[in-house]
């Protein structure tokens, strides 16, 4: 644990790049392929020549990232959702900085071999020449049994902060959504004021069915809501725009959104004067 920490540490002086990939291979378990991608040359021992290839891991892209984690793509196009906290969820969207589409990371499996051992020396492992990205795997592998929030703390260098958002004057809710988890509570809060009837909320795409009475409060249309943090979410997801009637969010930042969508934005209705203690 000592070492790994140590390690991760030395990385996140150097390169907040570094930093985050080998957090996410200690912390979660993946391999540095699932995490960069395979490489898209090989070695050929024979004629001692680089010839390129097709990689059949495409590493972990920006169009990937969900609210509730990271959907991670291993051979043979295998797939499963991460799930990742918030705090590392953030730090990641940091690191693309506003890019929407393509790979997170534009590194290659021998180029993160090659960065991990002079961090291993600088860390003090005795044995650093012999340190690859693998060992972060097999460290992953024995600490398994360790609830994944106390392992964050026990890798981290500062004691985890709670985050929370911006103070907000609505009975029932002392701060602004961080995630789209915050948004559904909000709306859920704010429905009868907003004149809808929430019929039922459910996992699959769209998240809710509503009673939409804000026309007429004696003859409400029935629709459906997607939930999102900010509304561009939808966009990256993918989601069909005609089985869904509003998207619900805390920022409306999708600059594209399709006119045949409803967006209503959470963040405009609190600064509004509507809703009120």
């Amino acid at each position: 644990m000592d070492q790994v920490k140590s390690l991760l540490w030395k990385a996140e002086e150097h390169s907040p790049r570094d930093y985050l990939i080998l957090k996410l291979m200690a912390m979660f378990g993946l391999s540095v392929g699932e995490v960069v991608g395979s490489d898209p040359r090989g070695w050929n021992k024979e004629t001692k020549t680089w010839f390129a290839k097709e990689p059949d891991i495409p590493g972990l892209m920006i169009e990937n990232l969900r609210e509730s984690g990271i959907q991670v793509y291993g051979k043979k196009d295998t797939e499963k959702l991460v799930s990742i906290p918030d705090e590392i969820l953030a730090a990641l969207h940091r690191f693309i900085e506003g890019r929407e589409k393509g790979k997170i990371f534009d590194i290659s499996v021998s180029r993160v071999e090659q960065v991990v051992r002079p961090y291993a020396k600088e860390a003090g492992i005795s044995d650093w020449r012999q340190v690859t990205p693998n060992a972060l795997q097999d460290f992953f592998g024995k600490h398994q049994g360790m609830l994944p929030d106390e392992l964050i703390r026990r890798l981290s260098r500062v004691k985890h902060k709670e985050i929370v958002g911006s103070k907000i004057d609505i009975p029932g809710l002392t701060y602004a959504p961080i995630n789209e988890q915050g948004v559904v509570l909000l709306f859920g809060i704010l429905s009868h004021d907003l004149k809808f009837s929430v019929e039922r909320i459910r996992q699959e795409y769209p998240d809710a069915s509503v009673i939409d009475y804000r026309d007429d409060p004696n003859r409400g249309i029935k629709k459906d809501i997607e939930f999102e943090f900010i509304s561009s979410n939808f966009s990256k997801q993918k989601h069909p725009v005609d089985k869904c009637d509003i998207i619900v969010c805390w920022e409306h930042d999708w600059k594209n959104c399709p006119k045949e969508i409803e967006v209503l934005e959470l963040k405009g209705v609190v600064k509004s004067s509507r809703i009120r203690a």
